[in-house]
This record gives structure tokens, sequence and C-alpha cells, in this order.
């Protein structure tokens, strides 16, 4: 299994690209409660690129004054390892130039979808899973769990840690017939 992380990572455009996929990421699931904020600062004519940009900056900024350190290690973790499931599953593809079979790609697609789901702050619980959840009713039971809703950041990540874990077994055994 280590062998696998140092084939993938050994490769300077991987590991370089590992920490830019998770800016991304990481900018994207801060900004995510506030995306109706910049869509409509980016649309009013009064606004400005600059403004815009402003905005954008001081809420990625906010991240230590607005989450908590739990929120903070789910967002930066689930960041990390969703980047580094994206990369191994691109590196599969080109070294063995095929797709992998179901079993990897429904747990990689599983994997990144759960650990996006449980991204939340402790107040909100996870912010795309909360509003599917009210749909159905099953937004009250948040409230008895025992760390209200932090679950789902532990359940993304184990999700992450689940898919890579496959995929890494699978670049492990090599091109096997």
């Amino acid at each position: 299994m280590l062998s696998a992380f140092k084939k993938v990572f050994s490769n300077i455009v991987y590991l370089i690209s590992i920490f830019i996929i998770a800016v991304f990421i990481f900018s994207f699931l801060v900004l995510l409660p506030n995306l109706e904020l910049i869509f409509r600062v980016g649309v009013s004519s009064s606004a400005s690129f600059f403004d815009l940009l402003s905005i954008v900056t001081g809420l990625i900024m906010s991240v230590p004054t607005s989450f908590s350190l739990l929120s903070i290690f789910y967002v930066v973790t689930i960041s990390f390892l969703f980047s580094m499931n994206i990369l191994m599953v691109i590196y599969y593809i080109n070294m063995f130039k095929k797709m992998p079979h179901m079993k990897e790609t429904v747990s990689s697609i599983g994997g990144m979808a759960g650990g996006v789901l449980g991204v939340g702050c402790v107040a909100c619980g996870s912010i795309l899973l909360s509003p599917i959840l009210s749909l159905i009713g099953v937004s009250s039971i948040v409230a008895f769990l025992p760390f209200s809703g932090s679950e789902f950041g532990v359940l993304g990540i184990i999700a992450l840690l689940f898919s890579i874990l496959i995929i890494t077994k699978k670049i492990s055994k090599g091109n096997i017939c």
C-alpha cells in the first residue's frame, strides 16, 4: 500500500497537484454556505470585480473565526483526502490506460460524495446534507445525535479513506489481466 503512495506522489506533478486541488476544494467548501451572497455581488451592477474578490478573500480569511476547530479539521482533512483520491484515480487511469472497475469507480465516487456531504459546522451540521434531510423531515434527528451532526464529517473522512484504500490496492497490484 505504501508503494502505491510512493508511485503516485513521487511524481512532482502529482505532489504539487495535491496541494493545488486541495486549496480549490477547501475554498469551495468554505465558500459554499455563502454562494448566494457571492452570486448576488457578482451580478450586481454596482459592485466591481475587486469588490467581489474582496468579499471572497474576506470569507476565506474569516475561517478561523467563523468555523470551529473541529470544522476546520474536517474541511482541511476532507480537502486533502478528496484531492488524493482524485489524483490516485487519475494515476490509475494514466498508468493502466483503462478506467477502474465498477467497484473502484463506485467507491471513489462514493468516498468523494461522502466527503463533501460530511462537510459542515457544528452549528448547522452538514452543509449539503441538512437541506436534503429537511425535505424528508429527518433534520430533527441531527439534534439527537451525540455530536450534533459532526458524525457526518467523520463518516465523510472514513468514506474517503476507504475509497483511497481500494484504489491504492489496485495500483499496488499493477496491471494484472
